[in-house]
């Protein structure tokens, strides 16, 4: 009679474990669809919700395709477009067409059999914002696009392999620097320091030695370009900004610079207080800079355990969270604004959930 009891106990929590299961699961699936409905959505209508600065860089494109004569990053990035057959007066429902199966097979690839990562709040918030923002920025002819389709799409999308996808990386991203942005040039090389400077098990020790590597590299581009060009590196930010009309909505969001680039001391500061802003909401004064700051801590609380194994001078911490880490330190260089700083962060989604879902409790290729 007793065992009988336990019997059915156990087969009662079996059965009730399964009907939670499928519950969980049908959760999982039902808020994957809503979000892909819910972006697509987004694409397609992206041109008559949001306002006209969110196609700054779609619009010197059209032009560059017209004829008109930019540099060579938009140059390049028009070619590309074109030997797509897009053309100056391409529809934007043709970019859509474009954009809209790019981010299904992202979402499919990342999350058809990991969907119980998406019933987490905090996961669902960040990927719920991510559509939002792919809808806004990635959904047309732009620079951005570019970078998510030559370097991320190909390594942690279309391949599983894991040395495989290191050296697509790195081969991708080295060309994109090549052809669209040399900074990533500064980036790729930052990574490589920080991954192969000596490690301690001691925190404190690592975190001088990070920020270390990284001042003192910033020091080296701050030299050599006002040696080679005669200016500093900073005032490519500053020209940008300078051509913006004070207290504009197009200006809210813009990283001001406390003192002139003339010496490298000054330079350091203004790096320096760039770096406060674009770490703490010290002056909030547009939606864009709350979305930024909003994406930030939400990137750091999905990525608090690969950092702390960074930290604790762990060597199976990413080679890519190294990547992410030099490249938002290079955006303190370059950055005019925070609308900017997330406009060019949101192509690493998939890196971050790639970091987030695996810990990185594995080594990586490197």
């Amino acid at each position: 009679m007793e065992n009988r009891s336990l019997r059915n106990t156990r087969m009662h929590v079996i059965s009730k474990n399964k009907i939670d299961t499928r519950h969980d699961a049908l959760i999982s699936e039902v808020l994957f669809v809503d979000i892909i409905i819910g972006t697509l959505f987004l694409i397609f209508f992206s041109k008559s919700i949001l306002p006209e600065k969110y196609f700054f860089d779609n619009k010197m494109i059209r032009a560059v395709l017209n004829g008109y004569i930019a540099d060579y990053s938009y140059t390049n990035v028009a070619k590309v477009y074109k030997l797509f057959g897009m053309t100056a007066t391409t529809s934007p429902i043709i970019e859509s067409l474009v954009a809209a199966p790019v981010f299904v097979i992202t979402m499919l690839s990342l999350f058809l059999k990991k969907a119980s990562w998406i019933r987490n709040k905090t996961n669902f918030l960040f990927l719920s914002m991510w559509g939002v923002l792919y809808a806004a920025y990635l959904s047309q002819m732009a620079k951005d696009q570019i970078a998510f389709l030559i370097v991320i799409f190909p390594a942690f999308i279309l391949i599983k392999n894991e040395k495989v996808r290191f050296w697509t990386f790195l081969l991708c991203a080295l060309i994109y620097a090549a052809f669209f942005r040399a900074y990533w040039f500064l980036i790729i090389i930052m990574t490589l320091s920080l991954r192969f400077f000596p490690k301690t098990h001691s925190k404190f020790v690592n975190v001088f030695r990070i920020t270390f590597v990284l001042v003192l590299e910033l020091i080296v581009i701050l030299v050599l370009y006002r040696l080679l060009n005669g200016s500093s590196i900073l005032d490519i930010r500053y020209s940008v900004n300078a051509g913006r009309i004070v207290d504009t909505e197009n200006s809210r969001s813009v990283i001001p610079t406390l003192f002139k680039n003339t010496n490298l001391f000054y330079e350091l500061a203004n790096i320096g207080y760039t770096a406060i802003i674009m770490i703490l909401p010290v002056h909030l004064t547009a939606l864009s800079q709350i979305m930024y700051y909003a994406w930030l801590y939400l990137i750091l609380f999905l990525l608090k355990e690969p950092f702390k194994q960074l930290l604790d001078g762990r060597t199976e911490c990413s080679i890519y969270l190294l990547f992410l880490l030099s490249y938002i330190v290079v955006q303190a260089l370059f950055e005019p604004d925070l609308g900017s700083c997330l406009r060019h962060q949101i192509i690493f989604f998939p890196v971050i959930f790639y970091l987030s879902e695996r810990n990185s409790g594995e080594k990586t290729a490197l």
